[in-house]
């Protein structure tokens, strides 16, 4: 019998040490699984702030050029209305007509 608690003594130390590898084997996977979680999980705030400010910075200059086409549009309008006025001042003077086409000659 004393071979038989020999074998199971060794059995037994053999087990909890087992146990206790495959214990401390578990804690450092969960050690680096969460560091690795951690990470990752930072650069995606970081990038999810960058394409929030992106895209603020992009509606921003979207308003912008919004800005810029609506006061061009605006200018063309004052112009084709100074130049009717110009047309029909030129009309009412009673000059010879304006030629047209590529004719025309500037002095």
């Amino acid at each position: 019998m004393d071979w038989v608690a020999v074998v199971a003594v060794a059995t037994l130390v053999g087990g909890l040490g087992f146990g206790a590898l495959l214990a401390v084997f578990c804690l450092g996977m969960s050690a680096t699984l969460r560091r690795s979680l951690e990470e990752v999980s930072s650069r995606q705030i970081q990038s999810i702030r960058q394409l929030s400010e992106a895209q603020v910075q992009q509606q921003r200059q979207l308003q912008e050029a919004r800005l810029q086409i609506q006061a061009l549009a605006q200018a063309n309008q004052r112009l084709v209305e100074q130049m009717r006025a110009l047309d029909d001042r030129v009309g009412d003077v009673g000059g010879p007509p304006i030629p047209s086409g590529r004719d025309r000659t500037l002095h």
